[in-house]
């Protein structure tokens, strides 16, 4: 009876050990998959992060340009203003 009981008690642990390997076989594997996913999300963030630098150096160009332009409109502008109200001086002039 005894050593019927110690085979079973064997034969669970036996059983138990081949579960717990098991088990720890496939929590490995789920690890390596995270980390595999880890990694892929860090290059990924990496490349979005370049391309918002990318982008955002690309608006701030844009904006000094765009600054600039604007600059040089408002000048025109106030040329051409001066140049309508010389015209309308010499218009005025012309008719009285």
């Amino acid at each position: 009876m005894e050593a019927k009981n110690a085979d079973e008690i064997e034969q669970i642990r036996a059983d138990e050990a081949d579960m717990f390997q098991e088990h720890k076989i496939r929590l490995e594997k789920d690890l390596q998959v995270i980390e595999k996913c880890l990694e892929d999300m860090k290059a990924i963030y990496q490349l979005n992060l370049e391309k918002l630098e990318y982008n955002w150096k690309v608006l701030d160009e844009k904006n000094k340009e765009n600054a600039e332009i604007k600059k040089s409109l408002g000048r025109r502008i106030t040329k051409l203003k001066e140049r309508l109200s010389k015209l309308n001086s010499s218009y005025n002039y012309l008719e009285n």
